[in-house]
């Protein structure tokens, strides 16, 4: 059973008052219906604005020096478990739960333990390529990058996984397919490659299955949707990645032969930066998730369903906006060093 809340400090006034009326201890606690030891706390208490009670805790199980302990370890090894870290508390000579470990990281440094951001290994030669990239093009305004058709290709799946890693449900209920995560062996899967700009999405390309996508391939794609869609939207520099069939002897020859100028020195491993192609903000992470509600149901009705995606659920605003954020995650780069970033 819980222990009763302090008296009000009206009680109190009212202990006091009827104290010196001359009521004896035990009238004013039938008087007042409180218990004897309530009333004579508060007598007691030489400030009735506040409470007589002392701390009602129990002792504290580690000292100052104990939760310094607990937070070296984290902060040395951040992946490591809360009963790791009791473990080793013990280890020391500290007899601790689990639970307290985490509740003193949690109270006391506001340590709690969260989901980590997954972002691609970049090696030195990359986090200077991405710092070269971006003070070149810090100071370029807005406007400048909607002359920048971004390009990339992409897979897309049949049963694409949703990414949650919880669902709410009632007891017994774990097997109910309104709870579950469906999967299929070996789903279908076709290959893209999309563009878009300041004014939409441009064009859409669905590679054969099994189609190695090489030089000869590109220079298809690019004569059939990349120069098309450059001259309807304006665009004059194409952005793309560095992937062994864009850097070809013959891709390079076919963009100088059609005056197509290409965004230099993009660097690798850089997701972040192509609007196309970001892993937590771009047009494929929003594609993929429209494609998977309407729930293909075969290879040629996902071919179908993308088709209709690309065209009619990409709305040209959002490409812009997303063109538009390019100088936030040039300025986002140069402050972390290099290093991936929120985008």
């Amino acid at each position: 059973m819980g222990r009763k809340p302090d008296i009000s400090s009206f009680v109190k006034g009212n202990i006091a008052a009827l104290n010196s009326e001359g009521y004896s201890q035990r009238a004013i606690a039938r008087r007042l219906h409180i218990s004897l030891c309530a009333v004579q706390n508060a007598l007691k208490s030489t400030d009735s604005s506040t409470s007589g009670r002392k701390n009602c805790h129990g002792h504290r199980k580690t000292s100052a020096r104990d939760e310094r302990f607990l937070k070296s370890i984290v902060t040395s090894s951040p992946t490591t478990s809360s009963a790791r870290i009791c473990q080793m508390a013990k280890d020391r000579g500290i007899n601790i739960s689990a639970r307290t470990v985490r509740r003193r990281l949690v109270d006391d440094f506001s340590l709690v333990a969260r989901r980590p951001a997954k972002k691609p290994l970049l090696t030195k030669a990359q986090i200077a390529a991405r710092i070269k990239f971006s003070k070149d093009l810090v100071d370029k305004p807005t406007e400048w990058w909607h002359q920048v058709m971004f390009t990339d290709e992409s897979t897309f799946q049949q049963v694409r996984s949703t990414g949650y890693n919880y669902v709410r449900r009632p007891v017994g209920e774990r097997l109910n397919p309104k709870f579950t995560i469906k999967t299929v062996k070996h789903p279908p899967t076709l290959m893209v490659w999309g563009g878009i700009t300041a004014k939409g999405r441009c064009g859409l390309h669905i590679f054969p299955k099994g189609e190695k996508v090489n030089a000869a391939k590109y220079i298809q794609v690019l004569e059939e949707k990349a120069k098309i869609h450059m001259n309807i939207t304006g665009a004059t520099i194409l952005q793309q990645d560095s992937a062994p069939c864009h850097t070809a002897k013959s891709v390079k020859k076919w963009l100088t032969d059609n005056g197509i100028q290409v965004l230099e020195n993009w660097p690798p491993n850089s997701t972040d930066l192509n609007v196309i192609d970001t892993v937590g903000c771009n047009c494929w992470l929003s594609m993929k998730q429209k494609v998977a509600a309407h729930k293909p149901t075969s290879e040629n009705h996902l071919a179908d369903i993308l088709r209709h995606v690309w065209v009619s659920e990409i709305s040209p605003e959002y490409c812009k906006k997303l063109v538009e954020s390019m100088p936030s995650r040039i300025r986002a780069v140069l402050e972390n060093r290099g290093y991936p970033t929120k985008y």
